[in-house]
């Protein structure tokens, strides 16, 4: 086995703690391997160690990117499996951004774009097996006149278009959360 075969396995233990990416990667593979690796190469293993799994299942493809302001950090482009997926990691780009900080990369923004191939194909491309998501899946249920109305109420301190954007991803998490809860056979409102 090489010294850089177990690299997922340097990040899933860490503690708050932790070095950053650079030392990290120093410490395991050695400067030279690590002056060999493409910046784009070391923004994909920092995203992938900086995540957990639901982000590296749904991740296909990483890259960076020119920033739009001269002199700025690099932009990071991540590709996404779903639209469901594109729609819950954008919610969280401040949280992304702030690991990767973390994790020895700034960056001045993130973006999320959904991989135009089917998702087996973007899959396949990887060298992975298809996930449970991209396979054919059940509607979400509805929400309640109860749960729509919390979101409602939630949402009304933010300015449109904000307002029906985060309404919107509100009702989609809710919906797959009930969606989960009734296949592990939990009580379906939330």
């Amino acid at each position: 086995m090489n010294s850089y075969d177990n690299l997922g396995e340097l990040f899933d233990g860490r503690d708050d703690n932790s070095s950053s990416l650079s030392d990290a990667l120093s410490s395991m593979l050695g400067k030279d391997l690590r002056t060999h690796m493409s910046a784009n190469q070391k923004a994909a293993a920092t995203w992938y160690g900086a995540n957990g799994d639901v982000e590296r299942e749904h991740t296909t493809g990483v890259f960076l990117k020119k920033p739009r302001v001269r002199g700025a950090a690099p932009i990071l482009g991540v590709y996404v499996d779903s639209h469901s997926r594109m729609t819950d990691f954008t919610v969280n780009r401040e949280i992304y951004l702030s690991r990767m900080y973390a994790a020895g990369l700034e960056l001045s923004g993130i973006e999320f774009i959904l991989n135009k191939r089917k998702p087996a194909e973007a899959k396949s491309s990887l060298g992975r097996e298809t996930s449970p998501s991209a396979r054919k899946v059940a509607p979400l249920p509805e929400l309640s006149d109860e749960e729509k109305e919390t979101i409602e109420e939630e949402c009304s301190v933010l300015e449109e278009p904000l307002r029906s954007k985060v309404a919107r991803a509100m009702e989609f998490s809710l919906r797959r959360e009930k969606s989960k809860k009734s296949q592990n056979g939990e009580k379906g409102e939330i």
